[in-house]
This record gives structure tokens, sequence and C-alpha cells, in this order.
């Protein structure tokens, strides 16, 4: 074939593999966008996976994971259409905090230039030649190949052109797929909402969307909240997955005033999984037991021990609400905004007297008490494994903290005003048969 055409037979001899550059968010050779508003952080957020994705091919000890995602670490080109001399500080400010010097060589190249990808394919074969050009220094010398080519920003690439306009918008993609294929990387585009547009869709004409593989979108900090991304579009992923961020100032030196010369870097914080990736890991697990796991609106079904033990948790993070009166977990922790996080070591002090057999401890009690602490602390155990497991909980340096996940017996189904019973609620109420909560409680 002259195609590449094949029976289905010789294309699923072997188990299929997704081949990911951004775990669950972007593939290999892939044309994907980096939308959001102006001083949303877009491009820090940008720059931050471009320089990590680089490092890791150099540093043994760098993270290989970004917002707890795996990467591939891979040689990067970035181009900066925009705010050139910024990027030169950005990098800068980058290296200055993860105590690396200035100086320091990762197989990551920067053209300080807008780049005309709209107007005809000359400047795209001319960007072909000069990747293959900077892929053999990244061979020889890190022995790496590009991963991937940061366009910033998308309008800029459009060298006047209307984003609006399906032609103009056309041309830029076609050059893209023509770098895709000729120099065997991805393209990630970073691109505009419209200025207080509250949808998450890219400024423009709807082919921008429709002829991508990928998205995400990122939103500014805005009353407390943080800045944050969500996966808006994922082929083969669940989307709506969304982390949230902080950019915090760093001065990387003075100028001739002695004035401070800062610039900012992305502070990861909390993630908040989405319904959707809840629905799929569901679909799974029900397929691999036989057994529904939810409820019909949605609430997962625990059985009765580790029922109990959420129960006991949700109590407390419900006692903790007051932030004047609880521990507040360190900014490291990436507890997510508006979440109440607790100590792991509380939850076993709560589950140890909401358990049954507790009793005061004294002298004469003391083994008692002893092999009481025991089962609660294997109770314990294998319940906070499970809700890590099923998304219903993060544990994270000591602190625990529910996620926006539902619970059957304890969070009130929707348009419901039902008290949950102390043996679980009734197979009405779950939406399944009474044979399954039989099995089930």
């Amino acid at each position: 074939s002259g195609y590449g055409g094949r029976f289905s037979h010789e294309f699923t001899g072997g188990v299929p593999k997704r081949d990911w550059l951004l775990k669950n968010v972007f593939y290999a050779r892939s044309f994907c966008l980096i939308i959001g508003e102006p001083g949303s952080g877009k491009s820090f957020l940008a720059l931050d996976l471009a320089l990590s994705m680089a490092l890791a091919v150099v540093d043994p000890t760098a993270p290989r994971e970004w917002f707890g995602r795996k990467f591939k670490p891979c040689g990067v080109i970035y181009i900066a259409a925009e705010g050139q001399e910024d990027f030169i500080i950005r990098i800068h400010a980058w290296f200055r905090n993860r105590g690396l010097p200035a100086n320091t060589q990762i197989p990551f190249y920067l053209i300080p230039k807008a780049v005309d990808l709209r107007t005809s394919s000359e400047a795209a074969e001319k960007l072909v030649s000069e990747f293959a050009d900077v892929a053999a220094v990244m061979r020889a010398q890190w022995g790496c190949e590009i991963g991937v080519a940061f366009a910033d920003t998308f309008n800029r690439m459009l060298a006047g052109g209307d984003d609006s306009k399906p032609e103009h918008v056309g041309a830029l993609i076609r050059n893209c797929d023509m770098i895709r294929a000729e120099a065997g990387l991805a393209v990630f585009a970073v691109h505009h909402t419209a200025k207080n547009s509250t949808n998450r869709t890219p400024r423009g004409h709807g082919s921008i969307t429709g002829d991508n593989d990928g998205e995400i979108f990122v939103t500014a900090a805005a009353e407390g909240a943080p800045n944050s991304w969500t996966v808006t579009r994922a082929k083969g992923a669940a989307r709506g997955d969304r982390f949230e961020f902080r950019l915090r100032p760093v001065e990387i030196g003075r100028d001739e005033d002695h004035e401070p010369v800062t610039s900012c870097i992305v502070a990861p914080g909390g993630m908040v999984a989405s319904d959707e990736a809840f629905a799929m890991r569901d679909a799974a697990e029900a397929a691999k037991t036989g057994k529904r796991s939810t409820t019909a609106d949605g609430r997962y079904i625990l059985l009765t021990n580790s029922l109990s033990c959420m129960r006991v948790l949700d109590k407390l993070v419900k006692d903790a609400t007051k932030v004047l009166e609880r521990e507040l977990p360190p900014p490291d922790v990436p507890v997510p905004f508006g979440v109440t996080a607790v100590r792991q070591d509380a939850w076993f002090e709560a589950l140890v007297r909401a358990m049954p057999g507790w009793v005061e401890p004294t002298e004469a009690n003391k083994a008692a008490s002893e092999k009481h602490r025991d089962r609660c602390r294997k109770a314990r155990d294998a319940s906070g494994l499970k809700f890590v497991e099923r998304g219903l909980a993060v544990m994270d340096s000591g602190w625990i903290w529910r996620t926006s996940r539902r619970v059957a017996g304890i969070d009130r189904p929707e348009a419901d005003e039902y008290a949950p019973r102390p043996n679980g609620p009734t197979a009405e109420q779950l939406g399944i048969s009474q044979e399954d909560v039989n099995g089930m409680f």
C-alpha cells in the first residue's frame, strides 16, 4: 500500500498501547492547545512543562511527572513569538527556583521570533530543516530526540491573519501537520479565549478545536482561588480533571538601579478528578467484578467496615470546617482550594473512639485496649488504600481529605432528603436489586 494500509489482524497482533507524551493529556506527535484568557498564566505553564521535559533528559533525579501526570523526557523546541526578552528572564527564574546554575545545559532550544505559518509552506519547510539540525545536536550531546515544539502564541503564527477565518486557520494547521509529520514531533500551541469568555473553547473558528488532538484550559486566579488548568479535550482519556497552581515571584538579580529583576515560576497545588474519570473507573471496576459499584445517581457504594471509616472521616472533616479553629496543612501539601484536610493520625484516633469495642484505657484493660487499636489500625490502612484507589479521598504527607466524590450512606442523593440508615441505604435508594444489596452490606 502507498498509504500504509494493512488488514485488521496485522494491526492487532500485540497489546495496543497509547504513546503519551503527557499521560492522559497529550499524545506524542499530536497537535494540541494550551488555551486561556490573557494573564491566566498559560505561557508560564507551557514553559514549565517544556523545561521539565528537557531537564529530565539529563538529570536522573529530576521528576518524571508534571502535576502528578507522567511525561516522556525529550528534547524541546520553544518558539517564543511574543515577549521574547521576558522569556529569557523566565528561564533564569525557573533555573534559580530549581537550584540550578543559569548555564545548565539541557536539550531546550528557544527560537525568539514569530514564524509565519499561514501565508505559505516555505517557513514551515525552513523550520523542519532547522529542527533536523537541532535534533542532530541533541542526539550527539544528550542522546535524545525532539519530542515537542511549543508555539507561543497561535495568533502570532497567523502573521496578521484572522483566527475566525477558516482559510487562515486551515493553512496554519496544515503547516503544523506538515511539521509534525516531517520532524516526527508534537506541536503544542498556546492560544487565547475571547476576553472574559465563560466557555472553555479557543478563540476563533471552530476548526481550531475540531482539528486538534487535545486541549487544556487555563484559568486565572480570582477571589482567593488559585490559577488552575483543566483537561477539556483528550483523545483516549477522561476529561475534566482540574489542577491548581500559583505563580510565585522569583528574584534573579538586580538592575543598574539596584532594583530587583523578578519573574514568576509555577508552584503546583491541588488536583480535583473529574466525574468522567470516576465514571470510567467505576465502569472498569464493574466489568471486572460483575457488581455495580455506584448508585443510580453516581454515589459510590462502600461495604460496612469501609463505610464506618468514611463516616468517621466525614464527621472529622465537617467538625474542622472553621478555619480559625483547625490546624491547616503546610503550603507544600496539595490540598485543593476550599477543601478541608485533617491529619491522618487525628483520623485514626477518632476511629479508635468510634469503632465498636472502645473503652477508656486503664492499666487493667491495657491489653484489650491495644488489641482494639491494632484492629482499628488495620481497618484504617485497608480503608485508606481503598479510598485512594477509588478516588474517594487523597492522602499526602500525613494529611487526608475527601474528594468531591459522593458516597452512598453518607452523602445525600440528588433531590432527596433521606437520612442514612446505620446498616446502609436501601435497595430502592441505591437503584439496584435487593439481592445485590445483600451481597454488599
